[in-house]
């Protein structure tokens, strides 16, 4: 598969390439051109980066180099580090506008040119030199051979250029010696609007000059991360700008920076780091001490936590938004969210949506605050892969014997598990697992001796209805939270990731808009258990009589097809100018990208599907709801 990948993707580059993407960008050098290279298994000289070093005994071959898996023209050893020089001319430096590194590789790099360091990726810390055998952070995959578009540096120290004769040399590592696969394509050009430059306006097809992001209808977020990667895990620490958080006219960012802090930043998500291009990212607001510092951000209520998430496959772009606005419309709290656009290190990364992050506080999810030596009078727990943010927890005793499911597993969300003491600790999981017996007991649906008198029955209803509507993909077995109350219940929520859902995504029989999300393992056995409650719960006629009369009074006015319709217009006006952008960042708008199953090739045609499919599951819960009675009374 990755041979005819790669193979129409030349074939695309060889078409392309013939013609100028943009006149002012001239390409200094390519994959295509020939470099010197070495494979050693010591250091060598500390001079190599630089450029007097005298490389003649070096082989040479032309770019892309690895292990020969039909993305590349030179074939390499099995290699620790793999290093690079390329030569480029330049007539006068000074008339170059940007400088641009594009970099496709597996699994780590560092670059320099003439000596000094002007990018990294997934190794070390900037200025830091690694050593031959040192190991990427961890796997990171090329691009290009996916059809996909290398990560771009841009380089902001020109000084480091000289007239004439210059420099790139690029240390490529693999996460161990024994790994599978290493791939090294880099590219490097330079935006100047005079004709002094030994530059070539050929770029492959895949070239993008950098989106100058001057003004926009929302909110800009400029993040500097001082030339270091962006991890998973640890945090770095980095620096924000929010400019003109105003988003009703057109706003010069010239005109001011509203908002400039520090930040601690990490990549966010689970299977949506390794699935898609676009990241997202959590930051937390300091201090210049390093401490916590809140601050309301465009508008939202202070704090310091925040998530920018970046809507990949989701090509409406709106759907998480649109389903946190509608249970805030139901009376519930769901993180507030506003439109932005990111640029990182100047590098355009498209539209994304600044929220908040689920958390104690008391205008996010608002129980006590955790006292280590006092009684526990609050916590949230969440249902989650262990994976992303994953954590300590413990597993349920009570299986969901309606499908082949083990027990859930529950995870400590707030306190940290590592605040907890074991008392705590002891006293959540007695609380959880009181509620579970009495929930499973003979006497369940009894109001004194079954569950009624633990929870807050009003948050389970529109729990259910929220992940229902939506027929949310991840609904109740992963991203579920619920939280212990001041008043000791136990409130299901806030709801969270809804970017599989409203028909994009899927159940195993590539049902998009039909069925009940809570039986999901029962038709398709899934891996991930579904706690018992809800099929208990709906075992319950008084719960059912609940759940029923509260869906008749939603639909009449907030899940009415008039105001859900209305809010996806509101959403869809304020992304109108941003989307294009996006989507000639990541070019997925006429693409099947995971998991759609339904394949829309504009913004326009994904909102249209969008709200035909919210008119045929409603239609279909209309139907279904009432039928919930007759099973929980026979």
């Amino acid at each position: 598969m990755k041979k005819i990948i790669y193979l129409i993707t030349t074939l695309l580059c060889i078409s392309s390439c013939q013609k100028s993407n943009n006149n002012s960008w001239y390409l200094l050098i390519g994959e295509s051109d020939i470099w010197k290279y070495l494979t050693v298994e010591d250091e060598p000289p500390l001079e190599w980066i630089e450029l007097d070093y005298d490389d003649q005994n070096w082989p040479e071959g032309k770019g892309g180099f690895g292990y020969g898996d039909d993305d590349d023209y030179t074939i390499v050893d099995s290699v620790s580090s793999l290093y690079l020089r390329g030569y480029f001319n330049l007539t006068n430096p000074q008339t170059i506008n940007q400088l641009l590194l594009n970099a496709d590789y597996d699994d780590a790099f560092i670059a320099y040119i003439n000596g000094k360091e002007v990018a990294r990726s997934n190794i070390g810390y900037y200025n830091n030199r690694a050593a031959y055998d040192d190991k990427a952070r961890h796997p990171h995959e090329a691009n290009i051979y996916q059809g996909g578009v290398p990560e771009y540096f841009e380089i902001y120290n020109k000084e480091i250029l000289i007239p004439g004769k210059n420099v790139i040399a690029i240390q490529i590592l693999n996460t161990n010696k024994k790994s599978s696969d290493l791939s090294a394509r880099f590219f490097l050009s330079e935006l100047n609007e005079t004709s002094s430059t030994n530059g070539r306006t050929q770029h492959p097809d895949w070239f993008i000059p950098p989106v100058n992001l001057i003004k926009s209808s929302l909110p800009i977020v400029d993040i500097n991360t001082n030339n270091q990667a962006i991890l998973n895990d640890p945090r770095i620490i980095a620096n924000i700008s929010i400019s003109n958080p105003r988003y009703t006219n057109h706003q010069n960012k010239s005109d001011s920076v509203s908002f400039s802090s520090s930040i601690s930043l990490e990549i966010r998500g689970s299977s949506s780091q390794k699935r898609f291009l676009k990241k997202s990212f959590g930051f937390e607001l300091q201090n210049k001490n390093g401490s916590n510092r809140n601050y309301a951000l465009m508008e939202m209520p202070k704090e310091n936590d925040w998530i920018l998430y970046g809507p990949y496959c989701d090509k409406s772009l709106i759907r998480n938004v649109l389903l946190f606005d509608l249970v805030r419309q139901m009376g519930n709290y769901a993180p507030r969210t506003k439109f932005c656009e990111l640029k990182i290190n100047q590098e355009y990364q498209g539209l994304y949506v600044l929220m908040e992050k689920i958390k104690q506080d008391s205008l996010r999810v608002k129980i006590p605050k955790y006292k280590k030596n006092k009684k526990l009078n609050g916590y949230i727990l969440k249902i989650d892969k262990k994976t992303g943010a994953g954590g300590e927890g413990w597993y349920s005793k009570f299986e969901n014997t309606k499908s082949n499911s083990k027990n859930v597993f529950f995870q400590y969300s707030y306190p940290k598990a590592s605040k907890l003491t074991n008392e705590h600790k002891t006293q959540i999981q007695t609380e959880i697992d009181n509620f579970e017996k009495r929930l499973n007991g003979e006497h369940f649906i009894d109001k004194n001796l079954g569950y009624r008198p633990l929870v807050n029955v009003s948050s389970f209803i529109d729990f259910f209805i929220a992940n229902e509507l939506s027929h949310n993909v991840d609904a109740y077995r992963q991203s579920t939270f619920f939280f212990r109350d001041e008043g000791g219940l136990i409130n299901a929520g806030p709801v969270w990731d809804f970017n599989l859902s409203f028909g994009n995504g899927y159940d195993c029989n590539k049902q998009n808009s039909i069925g009940f999300m809570y039986d999901y393992n029962t038709r398709c056995e899934g891996k991930r258990p579904i706690p018992f409650w809800w099929q208990r719960l709906l075992e319950d006629p008084w719960f059912v009589d609940q759940l029923l009369n509260r869906w008749k009074y939603l639909r009449k006015n907030i899940l009415s097809e008039e105001n859900i319709f209305q809010t996806i217009d509101n959403h869809t006006a304020q992304i109108e100018e941003a989307k294009n952008r996006n989507f000639g960042k990541w070019k997925i708008e006429k693409q099947k990208v995971w998991p759609n199953l339904v394949h829309t090739k504009s913004h326009e045609e994904e909102i249209e599907f969008l709200k035909n499919w919210t008119i045929s599951r409603l239609n279909w819960l209309d139907d279904e709801i009432p039928k919930l009675m007759k099973t929980a009374q026979d």
